[in-house]
């Protein structure tokens, strides 16, 4: 058998951060940033517009590696992230908001991984920090998928942006980077097209902290998650090398549980309950949303990424 694996591979990795009025948080983003030990990196540090002390606790760091700029216009983050990635010179993107942070050891495992030349993204498994509670648990106990998973994630959504790293050869690939209309559910909708033209690797452990707060972006605006929720599957359906042969039926189902998930979040359940008698879902599927219609919202949050 052939051995695919390079070690010697150390390329610069790009960080991606948009930031807008991140003070609260970000120092201990960029500490995990600086603290990573592997060295070859640069850190696109994209201000979109803020009106705190961002760029004063940014330009703090001496280091010539972390390159400031300032958006001619405030965007929503996936058109920011778009642009940042404009002034990306790595041959690996990686991706970190301010509110999160990174294990220390996280860019040199991924790397290793990527020694072997056919993967084109990794991640990994990553923590769950509630800043109401200040409690920590991981966010998947079961073991994560790799190599040509695609199917796995129409299944089951299970990576998370701050934890990938992809070479930038497949992300050029894309006819259409981060969706300008999908602000929520644009990771989502750019790490499954990735899945379509890639083999991903993963890092079973947590390698980052996704810090969950009354300010997250997703949790603010629940509306605008369920327009786009409509949004991607308008997408997903007429997008040819996903939406062929046996993959239309699995996105079908994913957006059905997604909008009644939704419903039951926001406490439409009527919505939810109607949802649920017109859509196809498997008899598994029933089950446990049949559950799910009578438990409260805080508890349906709570189990929803176990």
């Amino acid at each position: 058998m052939t051995n695919h694996r390079n070690e010697h591979y150390k390329p610069l990795v790009s960080i991606i951060m948009s930031c807008f009025n991140g003070e609260k948080y970000l120092s201990r983003a960029l500490e995990s940033i600086v603290d990573q030990d592997y060295q070859n990196w640069e850190l696109i540090f994209w201000d979109n517009q803020s009106n705190d002390k961002s760029s004063i606790i940014f330009k703090k760091y001496n280091d010539k590696r972390m390159k400031y700029f300032y958006a001619e216009s405030h965007t929503y983050v996936s058109e920011a992230r778009n642009e940042a990635i404009k002034n990306a010179k790595g041959e690996i993107l990686a991706f970190l908001d301010v509110d999160d942070w990174w294990e220390k050891n996280k860019l040199s495992n991924q790397i290793e991984i990527f020694s072997d030349n056919k993967i084109g993204l990794v991640y990994s498994n990553y923590y769950l920090y509630n800043d109401i509670t200040k409690k920590t648990e991981i966010c998947h106990k079961y073991k994560l998928p790799s190599g040509d998973i695609l199917k796995n994630l129409l299944q089951k959504y299970v990576v998370g942006l701050l934890t990938i790293t992809i070479k930038k050869k497949y992300y050029d690939q894309l006819d259409y980077k981060f969706h300008k209309d999908l602000v929520i559910m644009g990771d989502m909708d750019l790490v499954i097209r990735l899945s379509s033209i890639c083999k991903f690797g993963v890092i079973q452990k947590p390698m980052a902290t996704y810090r969950y707060h009354n300010n997250n972006f997703s949790i603010l605006n629940r509306e605008m998650h369920l327009n786009e929720i409509d949004i991607w599957f308008n997408i997903m359906k007429n997008y040819e090398s996903i939406s062929s042969n046996k993959n239309y039926h699995l996105i079908k189902k994913l957006y059905s549980k997604m909008k009644i998930i939704h419903f039951i979040v926001t406490n439409k359940r009527f919505k939810a309950f109607k949802f649920f008698l017109i859509n196809s879902l498997t008899y598994k599927d029933r089950i446990k949303l049949s559950i799910a219609l009578f438990m409260p919202a805080f508890v349906i949050n709570r189990i929803r990424n176990k």
